[in-house]
């Protein structure tokens, strides 16, 4: 019974649409639009006079006033007032004028930005029974969705189904674009989804308004937040799906509408799907923008495939493209990816000689691949080609280089950088202090560690929960396990959170040394915290009771591992337990570890394999 009644709603309304289609053709809803002023001053109010009744005797040169006033005038000589004064004297008008005119003028409040004011226009002529037409309510619906309330555009919505209208493209399209302002992802897909099965008309905005939500809502997912399953509520199939609609759409989309949703399958990482997709496009005849074949370099670039990578740069020169700075930036950061630092920094050379712009992102981008493959001097060497190119090194850059020179030992060179910020007044942040502490730290510089310290809070910047790890790290380190400790205290009184690396370094010196009540302690004290464990915290407890011969408890600990995956981690925790209950005579349980740990597809070192 409801499917033939959906049925019977979409075929009415499509009728009525033909016949809505049929009147504005004839003119019957909207009156020609006047291409000059008429010669009447006296309808506005005047600004020394606001009170002054303006003539409405001549009806028809009153409404011929108002139309051209709510189409063609200048917003900076039309006021808000002016519309207002207008509306109010339309209403006593006698008969009412058309529909049309009260459409057009509440139209100029809209594009003033006044979206309250048009739904009190709206509710207005509700009260004098001035039946809207659907570009009335598709305007007022519009100012619902700019204001945020999208449950009042669903009541409008129907209003236009009671009054026997049928919701055109642009509704619906409206209705989608409110849905996504106020975060309603889901919503807003069904809706799309309910549209295409009753057969509600869909056109490019209606497309292009979903997609660009979907990537609206992409640039708020946080990194590594599951992307590749789901993005805010759009899955792959969704995707998919909306994907199939564009290429059955006709006229079909524009580029743009396909290249946002190729954007969103790739941040969903299904790099392959989009190359599929983007074949799929080349069938139906779109031809692709600068911003598509970028899409499609960095597709390749995280697929390893970096030859296919640098043929679509050969397309892009030949479709008369000009690579841009994200062409370039992608294939850099993707040679880096598989670790062809000397190609990267050829490329680099290369497109530096023939002129082309680099932007901070570039040297960034060299910079950080560099660093992470030990080569800081080359680095180095950067910063003097920046000012070569008038390009100038940020913070973001410069702490980049610091941090490597200081994972390497070369302290001294980060520290001449370091001085070169201040005669720069590049200002240093937390992550420069921190590799800076942490450099110094590893290399038992504890008066220059404790001097930037100090120094660091001069500045105003607090030490954060890595700063709290480096000391606590290093006094570790130096057998203060008790002095770490108090860190712990320092840190909660201080508002900031210890996490699992806080807490994974103490237990392990605990257990270095013994004292595993206070590593247990710990131990608890994380979990009340609601701090999941990992493999290294578990590594460091089970090892820690073995090397002090409670086998028990640590084979309790070992089974109270709540993922498969934490013990494919800590093969060492299954040497060690196998070892120790060898020693102790108890080789049936060392049986019974042993063919567990084959069951994880764990091999044994030669010391297990000798028990």
């Amino acid at each position: 019974m409801g499917m033939r009644n959906a049925a019977s709603v979409a075929s009415f309304s499509f009728s009525m649409r033909r016949k809505l289609t049929s009147q504005t053709q004839k003119g019957k809803i909207f009156q020609p639009i006047p291409t000059s002023p008429p010669e009447i001053t006296t309808f506005l109010p005047n600004s020394k006079t606001t009170h002054h009744s303006p003539n409405i005797s001549n009806r028809k040169k009153f409404i011929k006033f108002a139309r051209y006033h709510s189409i063609k005038s200048d917003f900076d000589l039309f006021s808000l007032e002016d519309a207002t004064h207008l509306f109010d004297q339309l209403l006593l008008i006698e008969p009412l004028p058309p529909i049309s005119t009260f459409s057009h003028l509440i139209k100029a409040v809209y594009k003033m930005g006044h979206y309250e004011t048009v739904f009190s226009f709206y509710r207005k002529m509700n009260s004098f029974r001035i039946p809207p037409n659907m570009y009335t309510f598709n305007i007022v619906l519009n100012c619902l969705c700019h204001l945020n309330r999208v449950d009042l555009g669903y009541a409008i919505f129907g209003e236009i189904i009671k009054r026997g209208f049928d919701p055109d493209a642009v509704t619906m399209a409206t209705l989608i674009k409110g849905l996504f302002m106020v975060d309603k992802i889901e919503e807003a897909k069904k809706l799309f989804f309910k549209m295409v099965d009753i057969g509600y008309p869909s056109d490019l905005i209606t497309y292009a308004t979903l997609v660009s939500g979907i990537c609206k809502f992409q640039k708020t997912i946080e990194p590594n937040s599951r992307a590749s399953e789901v993005i805010s509520g759009v899955s792959l199939g969704d995707a998919l799906y909306i994907f199939d609609q564009l290429v059955l759409a006709q006229p079909l989309p524009s580029i743009v509408t396909f290249t946002q949703l190729l954007g969103a399958v790739a941040k969903m990482e299904h790099h392959s799907i989009v190359l599929s997709l983007y074949k799929r496009m080349n069938l139906v005849g779109i031809a692709p923008s600068m911003c598509t074949l970028n899409i499609l370099v960095n597709c390749f670039c995280h697929l390893n495939q970096m030859n296919s990578g640098f043929a679509v740069f050969g397309d892009i020169l030949r479709r008369g493209y000009e690579p841009n700075v994200v062409t370039v930036n992608t294939l850099i950061k993707g040679l880096f990816m598989v670790d062809k630092t000397m190609e990267a920094t050829g490329f680099f050379a290369k497109m530096l000689d023939n002129g082309y712009p680099f932007d901070i992102i570039t040297y960034g981008t060299l910079v950080n691949g560099l660093c992470k493959s030990g080569n800081t001097g080359m680095a180095v060497g950067l910063l003097r080609v920046m000012d070569k190119c008038r390009c100038k090194p940020d913070i973001r850059l410069y702490s980049t280089i610091i941090d490597g020179l200081c994972k390497v030992g070369l302290i001294e060179t980060a520290m001449d950088l370091f001085s070169e910020m201040a005669g720069r007044s590049i200002p240093p942040n937390i992550f420069t202090y921190n590799s800076l502490i942490h450099g110094l730290c590893n290399l038992g510089r504890w008066e220059e560690a404790t001097k930037l310290f100090d120094e660091m809070s001069d500045q105003d910047i607090s030490p954060d929960v890595v700063t709290f790890n480096i000391l606590v790290d290093a006094l570790c380190k130096e057998g203060m396990t008790r002095e770490a400790h108090g860190l712990l205290a320092v840190m909660i009184q201080r508002g900031e959170k210890p996490d699992i690396i806080t807490y994974n370094t103490l237990m392990d010196a605990y257990c270095l040394t013994g004292e595993m009540n206070e590593a247990v302690h710990l131990f608890d004290s994380m979990l009340n915290k609601g701090i999941e464990p990992d493999a290294i915290t578990y590594s460091a407890l089970i090892n820690g009771h073995c090397r002090n011969g409670r086998i028990d408890e640590a084979i309790r600990i070992f089974g109270e591992m709540p993922r498969k995956e934490l013990k494919t981690k800590i093969v060492n925790c299954f040497n060690n337990l196998i070892r120790e209950l060898c020693q102790v005579g108890r080789v049936w349980d060392a049986q019974e570890l042993f063919n567990e740990m084959q069951a994880y597809n764990q091999s044994p070192d030669l010391i297990t394999v000798g028990c």
